[in-house]
């Protein structure tokens, strides 16, 4: 994990989900091309593959710029890749008010 930021957390994948949550509307959690807002993707997770909820994540909280990560890990909370499974991203709307 060289490049990756060296504060991060390890947690569950359902805490980490609730802890971005609670960043804000404006966070989104994106892989591949697809994106999620953190409780979308929470209950879906919840209600088609709950046992992925307990798998042991390490977040990277977003920096100044909104960006952040979150990273699988092995028992002892050693990251797997250099490849998050997801990056927090944080969108600004793109209808602004008059």
């Amino acid at each position: 994990m060289g490049h990756i930021h060296s504060t991060y957390r390890i947690l569950t994948l359902q805490t980490s989900l609730e802890e971005i949550t609670h960043l804000g509307e404006g966070y989104l959690l994106v892989q591949d091309g697809d994106d999620w807002r953190p409780k979308q993707l929470l209950v879906w997770l919840e209600q088609h593959n709950p046992d992925l909820l307990s798998l042991p994540v390490a977040l990277v909280p977003p920096d100044a710029n909104g960006d952040g990560a979150v990273f699988a890990v092995d028992p002892e909370g050693e990251p797997l890749t250099d490849t998050p499974l997801f990056r927090i991203e944080r969108r600004r709307p793109t209808v602004y008010p008059i």
